[in-house]
């Protein structure tokens, strides 16, 4: 009883969350898309599909979230109390760590659409790198499904009383970690990656100058999820 319930539970926290940055991401990057289209109605066409290219992306992390919730639901996972807290865990790495990947990525598609608006001849380079900052974006949300797989598989058959307790404490404080963990580095990452496309579209010249900044800048942005992820494994491993 107790697994079915953290099942219910655990898909609601990942999806429920997983839900958040998307769409507040999409609708960003359609804000700024329209905003481009009235200032230079003859780049619509691209300026649509560079928002559709985008959201996508930006749906990604709600994607990996509705995937985590629906094999939770469909497969199940995860014996007695430790495998039920793991199960919540799990729908807090996955969901959580969406948030930010989700708003980042949209930040991303929105900034470069605004910079599209004002200077379509730079719109080659721009696709390139509002993808290229989205996929950085996404990282931390990566860590979060593996995390997530993690638990969801961990073995935690015969345990009892205080070492279920003490596992699924750890399980649990895992998935908080690397989901929550992953929120600020994604939205860091979405908005240095926004600001890069603003830069290369108003100086396309200097995009190789912009994307080193960007790059390292981003890299330091990330680092703080790698911290995340090196305690959630190291709680998982431990309480094992």
């Amino acid at each position: 009883m107790e697994t079915q319930l953290a099942i219910f539970l655990g898909a609601g926290i990942c999806m429920g969350l997983g839900a958040i940055g998307s769409a507040i991401g999409e609708g960003y990057a359609a804000r700024e898309t329209a905003v481009a289209t009235a200032r230079q109605p003859a780049a619509r066409e691209a300026l649509l599909r560079n928002m559709l290219i985008g959201q996508a992306m930006s749906e990604t992390a709600g994607v990996f979230a509705l995937l985590m919730a629906a094999l939770l639901l469909l497969v199940g996972g995860g014996e007695g109390l430790a495998g039920a807290m793991g199960i919540i865990g799990a729908g807090f790495a996955m969901g959580a760590s969406a948030i930010g990947a989700g708003v980042g990525s949209g930040y991303v598609a929105a900034r470069a659409n605004g910079a599209m608006g004002r200077n379509p001849d730079a719109a080659g380079a721009l696709v390139v790198t509002m993808l290229v900052a989205q996929a950085f974006t996404q990282t931390p949300n990566i860590f979060g499904m593996l995390v997530a797989f993690w638990l969801w598989f961990s073995d935690t058959a015969g345990l009892a009383g205080l070492d279920a307790l003490a596992v699924g404490a750890a399980f649990l404080g895992a998935g908080l970690a690397m989901g929550f963990g992953a929120i600020g580095p994604s939205l860091g990452t979405g908005y240095a990656g926004g600001e890069a496309c603003q830069a290369i579209g108003r100086r396309p010249q200097a995009r190789s100058l912009v994307m080193r900044v960007f790059f390292i800048g981003g890299a330091v942005s990330q680092s703080t999820s790698v911290y995340s992820l090196a305690v959630a494994m190291l709680m998982i491993t431990m309480a094992r």
